[in-house]
């Protein structure tokens, strides 16, 4: 089943581009202790604020976003 990139306005799918690479939005971690359930959300809302997302996009659970929206560092 091909995964497809929640950003709005990308169309890329992990079928038609295999030189791709998808990431999951991070999700909030509630079973551990405070200090990581107060780290993760902080992640997921700096995510969620850099990206424009389809309407509900992030929060189904295979929210997949591609490479195309990171930048590459340097090595």
């Amino acid at each position: 089943m091909p995964v497809c990139c929640v950003v709005y306005g990308c169309s890329n799918r992990s079928g038609r581009e295999k030189n791709k690479r998808f990431y999951r939005v991070p999700k909030v971690v509630v079973h551990k202790a405070e200090q990581f359930k107060k780290l993760t959300e902080e992640r997921r809302k700096k995510w969620l604020s850099n990206l424009h997302l389809r309407s509900g996009g992030a929060e189904s659970s295979n929210a997949r976003v591609c490479s195309d929206h990171f930048i590459r560092g340097i090595s």
